[in-house]
């Protein structure tokens, strides 16, 4: 199996932003993110898409760190406050069967005086027993706003014999600027292995963020899209019939309104103003010929249009994308709770369907979590335990963030030690509820 086609198999960080401690998150083909509010959930999950877009861009940045609108900001922010200490951020690679794998280290500082990052270490490791080290070379780095540095190379552990070699970046796939002789020649395939698998990833990741743009009344029709914003803007022209598989994914988003809602998707060409354009509407099943715009409905219908849409168009295909990584956050808004298993059965579709897309939901939902349980214990044999990591994020007692992933057994349940503050609001609420009506019951009958 050729290394490109290995995917990303966990990631950890330390000294990035909350998450002081190093903190690993390891991915699944649906992954599960949990936690309250200002935990930290949405910055390790933009962790992912921001490597991929100083990737995609060839950024002068190690992480070109993407806000909630798509675009970048400081690099500087990304730094635990007061940490003093380099963000390190390590990636694991593998194949399908986990059996081969590759793990890469970076650790990265910020330097004021240059407005720029640099990578100071590179570490590389695999199953092989192959490992090897860039340490920058302090006292022969050259062209720094080339972004060329000159690094030592430490072979398996050795600290005293080292190898010179100038490295470039592009985000954080580096680029060997010295032909690569003697002991360097040893590189050039873990390099090449490293670029390919990088380069990979970050075609594969499709970020839908928790703010999505409503679908206007008349939509322009354009060509396919080569890339999708996070508010999903661009999401709907893959419903056009004009694209190869349009018809397709329009009856799976169909099939899923009518499911979960019971309605049914309707998209409707025409001309406006010399230009041509398409409609999406929703009607009842009961009644067809009632179809109204997608844009008049509950905010929910069109907020989880996006999702749902990018859900099946994975399932069918997503043009030269392979294995894609849809990232959702907070793909429920604005749904109602009974919607939500149906949100969770379109996740558990998707991530075992042939075309090897994988999920990584940030989510408060916990009808999708039962969901899951559900269809790891049933007896339809769609979703395996295997498939799923639920990690539950919180502060600690210092204020800095931690994760703690879980797997579900084969009898359901989650192993480890499950904080049992998830989700007892409810019944916290329910209980004060019945104890305030035994009160007034109490005092009623006195």
């Amino acid at each position: 199996m050729k290394k490109s086609d290995f995917v990303l198999d966990s990631f950890a960080v330390e000294g990035y932003k909350g998450f002081r401690a190093r903190s690993e998150v390891k991915l699944a083909s649906l992954t599960l993110i949990f936690g309250e509010n200002s935990a930290g959930k949405s910055s390790i999950m933009r962790l992912l898409v921001s490597i991929a877009h100083s990737i995609n861009f060839k950024s002068r940045y190690p992480i070109a760190p993407i806000d909630v609108d798509g675009e970048e900001h400081s690099f500087s922010g990304l730094f635990t406050n007061g940490s003093g200490s380099p963000l390190m951020v390590e990636l694991t690679f593998s194949d399908s069967e986990r059996k081969n794998y590759f793990t890469v280290k970076y650790s990265i500082i910020y330097v004021r005086d240059l407005n720029s990052a640099v990578i100071t270490d590179i570490t590389f490791s695999d199953n092989e027993k192959q490992m090897w080290r860039c340490e920058l070379d302090i006292d022969f780095a050259i062209a720094p706003h080339a972004n060329q540095f000159n690094y030592r190379v430490y072979f398996n552990k050795e600290k005293k014999t080292f190898e010179k070699i100038i490295l470039s970046f592009e985000g954080l796939t580096p680029h060997p600027m010295t032909a690569l002789q003697s002991k360097l020649s040893i590189l050039e395939e873990d390099v090449l292995s490293l670029q390919a698998a990088l380069e990979a990833f970050a075609k594969s990741v499709i970020w839908i963020g928790p703010l999505r743009r409503v679908p206007p009344r008349n939509i322009p029709l354009t060509c396919y899209p080569s890339k999708f914003s996070p508010d999903g803007r661009q999401v709907t022209q893959l419903l056009h019939n004009s694209n190869p598989q349009g018809n397709s994914i329009s009856s799976k988003v169909s099939t899923w309104y009518e499911k979960a809602t019971g309605r049914i998707l309707f998209t409707e060409s025409s001309v406006s103003n010399d230009k041509e354009v398409f409609s999406i509407s929703l009607a009842p099943v009961e009644r067809p010929t009632s179809a109204i715009p997608i844009a008049d409905h509950g905010a929910g219908m069109a907020q989880v249009l996006p999702v749902i849409v990018l859900c099946a168009a994975a399932q069918v295909s997503l043009t030269d994308i392979k294995n894609p990584l849809l990232i959702f956050e907070n793909p429920e808004l604005h749904l109602h709770d009974a919607v939500h298993e149906h949100l969770a059965e379109i996740f558990f579709t998707t991530v075992t369907a042939p075309s090897g897309a994988r999920i990584i939901a940030e989510t408060h939902s916990e009808n999708v979590l039962l969901a899951t349980q559900l269809s790891v214990i049933s007896s339809d044999d769609i979703l395996k335990a295997s498939n799923v990591r639920v990690n539950w994020i919180r502060k600690s007692e210092d204020g800095y963030a931690q994760i703690e992933g879980f797997e579900f057994d084969q009898n359901g349940s989650l192993g480890g030690l499950w904080s049992k503050s998830i989700f007892n609001y409810t019944p916290d609420l329910a209980k004060r509820i019945i104890s305030i009506k035994m009160k007034n019951k109490k005092g009623t009958e006195n």
